[in-house]
């Protein structure tokens, strides 16, 4: 049964996909908040902005089970195993 992960690491073990947090990303934007708090700006100021994601698809697994994905989707995914 496909299903879609929370982890890349689901998709690079066989898993069709995975919709996750970019932590990298997520971190360097934590370091910009900190940064702006140490520099003496009061926290309601900033703004919040939601974390970034990153899909991941398992193209051998898609094969696998039979489906295509559509191109525009492929289009959107920031990394693909096949």
């Amino acid at each position: 049964m496909p299903a879609v992960f929370g982890s890349a690491g689901d998709a690079e073990s066989g898993g069709l996909a995975a919709i996750h947090a970019d932590t990298t990303a997520m971190a360097r934007m934590a370091a910009h908040y900190i940064a702006a708090l140490f520099d003496g700006t009061h926290s309601r100021n900033m703004a919040l902005e939601a974390g970034p994601v990153a899909m991941v698809i398992n193209l051998a697994t898609a094969r696998a089970q039979g489906f295509e994905i559509p191109e525009n989707v492929l289009a959107q995914a920031d990394r693909l195993i096949d």
